[in-house]
């Protein structure tokens, strides 16, 4: 590196110079190189002498170079086919290489015995043998043209001969050496393709054979007389005119002659060069040079120190940068240092201004402070390339930021060297790679550019300048990089991209432009003074600490939380509430008041009491009030059928026995779950009968006789914590957490008095409704009717009518429970006693009587519960059969209307009576009917019309109707 990096490149400052440094340098490196030669003499002897025998220097008085064509991985083959003497079809096969042996090559064929490699340059495996032919251990080059002798016809008129022959197992049966003759034919557009001549390999069947090609590489090699020099930039006012820019150089293309048949040397022997830099008067030193007089007669171009520089006019001697410049190199120019840098105290190179960090900037603007130094990068960003172009002519680009180093090995200039640049350039077609830019500047970020770059929450432009020289017309002078960096707390470093709406270069100016997202294009997160990213929202003194608090609102996007550890580059919270060490007096909120002892905060009321706020003290609840949440802004009264506890932290809910004045007792004990692993709230329970507009179904849970928690989130508040409570809704209000939201229906339970057989519980003091608003808030309240039905054992609370929201914030259940029912009493059974039955032996003889007892439920009520009346069991009891009537009693108290006798006479009477009501209504109507049916003959014997009928009614004379009022009686 040190013996290539020794001479100034011509692409930025023109031919090289010389220098007793660089003679040493060069008398270094010449050293080095032998001693590397000798201690590796025995593997590359022979590579050597090859590499050597391939540039020749010909006849004709040019020099040749066939290097290019000697392929160590494997030898060229050629397959000849012919046909033999006896008619059948054959193939030979030739292998060979240019300066190189088999021994040299990788893979090869020319092989002897135990398939060691032979010391050969060609061979031939000819048909039917199983060992190859030695085609020669020498090999010579020489030029031949259209006189040669033994030249194939189709060979060409002029180009190389590379003849091989002579080594042991050449020998031919004529007692000749076998010789193999390689005709290159020059050609500088050709690609080399071996072939055979038209009249077979094999020539004239004496054991020499001929293979051909056109190779560009057989032509001589290009001389700067073979080249037409054109100066592109700045473009001659008149022809012959070679004006120069102000860095001494202009750019010129370099044309081959027509008819001009070289390759390879001079510009690499192409048609057309790209367009280069050259020293426009290689007389007078150019800029970052001084004239020295190192010998007598004898002046020399010597580089500046970094640090100073020359005026440019090819006489001055070195000077220190002026102010606001710096060269960072030997032998450069001073360059004025970016927007937001200054030079250090030996102007070697650019630094922030007021002493700032590495790559950090403030916008003189918006005094919005900027840390880029995380983009710096070992291995530079890229490739990116524009797609608006064809891929075929796309460039390559390849960015850093805050470092000019890396490890990437992106980009290479044309002496084989990495540009010290932030930004490089690989032209398509090409592997020389331009400098986009080696000073780096900070800009703010102006509307236009906001808009063009569809910018939304802000960021900077990043400038980087003196890049390469830029040779298009009308262009800067050096080429240069615009970078917008747009804010985007969301990504990481991120990656440079084309222009959203355009071309990265656009009219070939040589001014380059990127956008580039990521979270460090936005300014570093401050809460107060100049460049503040956030608004104040509110100073207090803080209740819990007894500090001041003060909260703030982001105003700008940014990162680094201002009250986390420096260098954090989280994204800042819309957010920050700060509590500082500044002491204050506290105005207590309800539910606390001031400590009495330590720091001046506020402290929550402790359970069985209440009040506080401001300066006010806690009050202990009193009559059948409690509070059982510390911090509780006001005592509660207990539920109907309930007692405070004596320190008022709780109501006595009398283990959720209850005793009314009716004597009633109702047991509710077994409805709680208080002592279940999971579960321990009944629900969800689901309304089934949604009002008008309501979309989803509210869930509920529920739970008597303690409050209790919903399993895992299913009734919680936006914090995340369980609510707990006897009753709970789960809203469809989503949290920023991602579940639904609960609220507190109820914390204190009581049950009023049964009536028509209905116990009603009332869960109140749930959470505040805002739905009334203002002064009138109120807790939400929940009902739920427990009906007695001993079939459905514990039961399961459902929605009232499949709406359990009645009125706004007041929730009704329904509860069909076995415990829903009053305790048993003695009275709710009857006692059942048979019959005296005698018993008797096989002959008839009574041996004894008995009649059985047993108790009948009568009324349904709790059976279960521990305080329940269980009737005795049933029994046989001695008896003696009444020698009177006997008369059955269930009971000895048993009302007269209830007893048999009594039945059975109203049975009997009612019989009778309906008896003599049909006897007289039959036979009413048999005198009836006679007494019309003499009316009618009396008629008819008077010789007045047969018209005399009965009344419809009393008609006997129609089956149907007979029958019909037959039915009716």
């Amino acid at each position: 590196q040190m013996c290539i990096r020794d001479r100034v490149s011509t692409q930025s400052t023109g031919p090289p110079f010389p220098s007793i440094m660089a003679s040493s340098l060069r008398l270094a490196c010449v050293g080095l190189y032998v001693a590397l030669s000798i201690l590796t003499l025995a593997r590359a002897h022979d590579d050597d002498d090859d590499h050597m025998h391939c540039q020749f220097n010909g006849t004709d008085g040019n020099e040749y170079d066939l290097a290019p064509l000697k392929d160590v991985e494997q030898f060229y083959n050629l397959h000849d086919h012919f046909v033999g003497w006896d008619g059948v079809s054959r193939e030979h096969v030739y292998y060979f290489d240019i300066c190189a042996k088999a021994t040299n090559v990788l893979v090869s064929e020319c092989t002897g015995v135990n398939n060691t490699k032979l010391p050969v340059y060609a061979c031939q495996l000819a048909y039917g043998r199983a060992d190859v032919y030695s085609l020669g251990d020498s090999q010579t080059l020489s030029l031949f043209n259209s006189t040669t002798e033994n030249k194939p016809l189709d060979a060409g008129d002029h180009g190389v001969l590379i003849r091989t022959l002579g080594g042991i197992g050449s020998e031919c049966p004529n007692d000749s050496e076998r010789q193999l003759d390689l005709w290159l034919e020059c050609d500088p557009n050709a690609n080399t393709i071996w072939r055979a001549p038209k009249n077979g390999i094999e020539h004239l069947g004496i054991c020499e054979y001929d293979i051909l090609a056109k190779s560009p590489h057989a032509c001589r090699k290009c001389v700067e007389e073979d080249y037409n020099k054109t100066v592109v930039s700045p473009l001659p006012e008149k022809e012959g005119d070679s004006s120069c820019r102000e860095d001494g150089n202009y750019t010129v293309r370099y044309k081959k002659k027509d008819g001009a048949m070289c390759a390879g040397g001079v510009h690499g022997g192409v048609n057309v060069t790209h367009d280069l830099n050259e020293r426009c008067d290689p007389e007078n030193c150019p800029v970052g040079f001084e004239r020295k007089i190192v010998h007598p007669d004898f002046p020399e171009c010597q580089a500046c120190l970094p640090g100073k520089s020359t005026l440019g006019d090819g006489k001055s001697s070195c000077v220190d940068c002026g102010i606001g410049q710096f060269s960072d190199q030997h032998g450069s120019r001073c360059y004025p240092c970016g927007a937001g840098t200054e030079p250090n105290a030996d102007h070697t190179e650019c630094v922030p201004l007021n002493g700032m960090g590495t790559c950090e900037f403030v916008s003189t603007t918006t005094s919005l402070k900027y840390n880029l130094a995380p983009l710096a990068s070992v291995e530079m960003y890229g490739p990116v390339v524009d797609p608006t172009q064809s891929i075929r002519s796309q460039h390559r680009y390849f960015l850093n930021l805050c470092t000019t180093a890396n490890s990437s090995n992106a980009c290479y200039g044309a002496d084989a060297d990495e540009p010290i640049s932030y930004a490089c350039q690989i032209p398509a077609g090409s592997d020389a790679a331009k400098d986009l830019g080696d000073t780096i500047g900070f800009h703010d970020l102006d509307s236009d550019l906001r808009t063009n770059y569809d910018v939304q929450e802000g960021g900077l432009r990043v400038q980087l300048k003196f890049g390469s020289v830029c040779h298009h017309p009308g262009s800067v002078p050096r080429r240069e990089t615009n970078i917008i960096l747009a804010c985007n707390a969301t990504l990481e470093s991120g990656n440079p991209l084309p222009p959203p709406h355009g071309q990265i270069e656009p009219g070939g100016n040589c001014v380059y432009n990127f956008l580039w997202e990521t979270k460090f294009a936005c300014p570093l997160c401050q809460l107060t003074g100049p460049g503040a990213t956030y608004k104040q929202q509110s100073d207090e003194c803080d209740p819990d600490t007894g500090y001041r608090k003060r909260s703030y609102e982001r105003i700008h996007s940014c990162i680094g939380h201002p009250l986390k550890a420096a260098g954090n580059t989280e994204p800042g919270p819309e957010i920050i509430t700060n509590i500082t060490q500044e002491i204050c007096t506290p105005d207590c909120p309800l539910g606390t008041a001031l400590a009495q002892t330590g720091p001046q905060k506020c402290v929550p009321c402790l359970t069985g009491s209440a009040g506080g706020g401001h300066e006010d003290k806690c009050q202990a609840c009193g009559g059948n009030t409690f509070t059982y949440q510390e911090g509780s802004p006001k005592c509660l009264e207990c539920g109907a059928n309930s007692q405070a506890k004596p320190d008022h932290n709780d109501c006595d809910l009398h283990n959720c026995v209850y005793t009314f004045e009716s004597g009633l007792v109702f047991d509710l004990h077994p409805l709680d779950k208080y002592n279940k692993k999971t579960n321990n709230m009944y629900g969800p329970i689901r309304d089934t009968n949604t009002r008008a507009g309501e979309e989803e179904h509210h869930q509920y849970y529920i739970n008597l006789c303690s409050r209790q928690t919903a399993d895992d989130l299913s009734c919680s508040n936006k914090e995340k914590t369980p609510i707990e409570s006897f009753a709970c809704q789960r809203t469809t209000v989503e949290s920023e957490f991602g579940h639904l939201v609960g609220t507190n229906l109820g914390d204190t339970m009581g049950v009023e008095p049964p009536v028509n057989g209905t116990l009603t519980i009332t869960l109140s003091n749930g959470e505040t409704c805002s739905n009334f608003g203002g002064d009138k808030d109120m807790p939400r309240e929940t009902q739920i009717e427990m009906v007695c039905r001993e079939s459905t054992g514990l039961g399961y609370p459902v929605a009232y009518h499949g709406q359990a929201e009645y009125e706004t914030c007041k929730y009704k259940f329904e509860w069909q429970s076995l415990y829903a029912c009053h305790v048993c009493r003695d009275s709710d059974y009857t006692q059942i006693v048979s019959e005296c039955v005698n018993h008797t032996d096989d002959n008839g003889k009574i041996l004894s009587a008995s009649q059985s007892v047993h108790y009948k439920k009568t009324t349904p009520c709790n059976h279960l519960s521990d305080r329940a009346y269980h009737p005795p069991d049933d029994e046989s009891l001695k008896c003696e059969l009444p020698t009177g009537p006997i008369i059955i009693s269930d009971q000895a108290d048993t009302p007269w209307y209830k007893s048999p006798a009594f039945l059975i006479t109203v049975i009997v009477l009612s019989s009778t009576i309906f008896t003599v009501i049909l006897v007289f209504a039959l036979v009413k109507y048999y005198k009836v009917r006679r007494l019309y049916e003499t009316y009618a003959q009396l008629d008819k014997d008077r010789g007045g019309p047969d018209d005399f009928s009965m009344p419809e009614e009393f008609e006997m004379g129609g089956q149907q109707k007979q029958d019909g009022d037959h039915e009716g009686l």
